[in-house]
Order: structure tokens, then C-alpha cells, then sequence
């Protein structure tokens, strides 16, 4: 006998692919919102790191790509293709590098703080932009945000382990069971990548499919 997981009944589908919306877009509005305070403290963050930071481009420049990042995490439940595939990618590492660049505050503003009780000093003063911090701090967070993107938007990640197991009855040997987990549906994961997971795991033949860690729509 082979399990398999099958869609909603018809006469529910209606309703159920418009309460997928609604929880994916209120799942959107909260993490763009945790994303919008986080960035808003990264940019004062920048702020102190030295004047070229606090020039006009820079505010500018970072202010345009917090906000276009932003619109496009907004539209992302409603993107399909490749052009959905790309703007993932742009979310997941956009939030990667914000964690990481949340995560730097704390060293770099002890470096910053290190770094101008010793420039009081007269032998050691210098007049300088502050170029150099805000570069390695950017780069780390973009870099490491990059590494994160590149291993978190490749679809469905299948992986088989064979269990042993002691006094298994007879009639259990050989069961065939399929965990489908970290199912969270709103902010990156559409209902349509769900139905890809599920191709996925009907097509293995499994007995007994289940799922676990998820948070899907109801």
C-alpha cells in the first residue's frame, strides 16, 4: 500500500487558495517590517562608522537599495519563473547579510571605539573618512549574505537515510517513510513550491508520508 499526499478537496480549493494569500501576505508584512527596523538600525549603524558614510551618495545609495529590496520582497508571493527564483535570491540574501550586519554592531563598534581614544593621542592622529571600516563591514555582511542566498534557494532538498532498527516486525521491513519539514509558507516558500515538494514525494512511492516543522496555511 503506498501513501500519498493529495490536495485539498474541490469544493474547499476556492477558499483555501484564498486564505493561502491572505497568511502568505500578512506573513510578508511581518518579516518586511522586522526587516525594515533591522535595516533602519544597520543604516545608523553606518552612520558612525565615518564621514564618507555619512555623505549624501552613500545615505542615497543605501536608502535606494533598502527600498527596492524591499518592493520586491513585497511583490515576491506573486512572482513565478525565473523572475521569482531571482528576486528570492535577492530577498534571502538581503536578509542574511542584514542578520550578519546586525550581528557586526557589536565588534565593529568596539573597534570604532578602540580606534578614536587612540587617535586622541598626538602621535597616532589622523584625519581619515572612516572609508575603510565601512567597506569591511559591508563586505563581511554581503558576503556572508551571498554564501547563505546561494545555499537556501535551490527548491526542494531531498536527502535518504536507511534506519535500522532492532525487533522491526517482519511486515515493517522496508517501510518507506517521507518527512516533508521547515514548511514555512509566506515570506520566501509559496503554496506553489509546496505542490513541488509534494510531486517530489509521491513520485518516491513512499508508505507513510508525514510532515514536521511546518507552518502552513490552514
Amino acid at each position: 500500500m503506498t501513501g500519498t499526499l493529495r490536495p485539498a478537496h474541490p469544493g474547499f480549493a476556492g477558499h483555501r487558495h484564498g486564505r493561502q494569500q491572505i497568511d502568505a501576505l500578512m506573513s510578508v508584512t511581518f518579516a518586511i517590517f522586522r526587516s525594515i527596523v533591522l535595516t533602519v538600525a544597520v543604516g545608523l549603524f553606518l552612520l558612525a562608522t565615518g564621514r564618507t558614510a555619512r555623505g549624501r551618495g552613500s545615505v542615497l545609495a543605501f536608502c535606494i537599495t533598502a527600498a527596492l529590496v524591499h518592493l520586491i520582497w513585497w511583490q515576491l508571493p506573486n512572482m513565478d519563473g525565473i523572475a521569482g527564483k531571482a528576486a528570492a535570491w535577492l530577498v534571502s540574501a538581503w536578509v542574511a547579510a542584514l542578520v550578519m550586519a546586525v550581528l557586526l554592531i557589536l565588534p565593529f563598534a568596539l573597534f570604532l571605539g578602540v580606534r578614536r581614544l587612540m587617535l586622541r593621542q598626538p602621535s597616532t592622529r589622523k584625519q581619515t573618512g572612516g572609508l575603510g571600516v565601512s567597506l569591511a563591514y559591508l563586505g563581511i555582511a554581503l558576503a556572508v549574505g551571498i554564501a547563505v542566498s546561494f545555499s537556501r534557494v535551490d527548491g526542494p532538498v531531498v536527502r535518504e537515510e536507511v534506519v535500522h532498527a532492532k525487533n522491526l516486525p517482519d511486515g515493517l521491513d522496508g517501510l518507506r517513510i517521507a518527512n516533508v519539514g521547515d514548511v514555512h509558507i509566506g515570506a520566501f516558500i509559496k503554496p506553489s513550491d509546496l505542490a513541488e515538494a509534494v510531486d517530489i514525494v509521491n513520485a518516491r512511492n513512499v508508505e507513510a508520508p508525514i510532515a514536521s516543522a511546518a507552518n502552513q496555511p490552514h
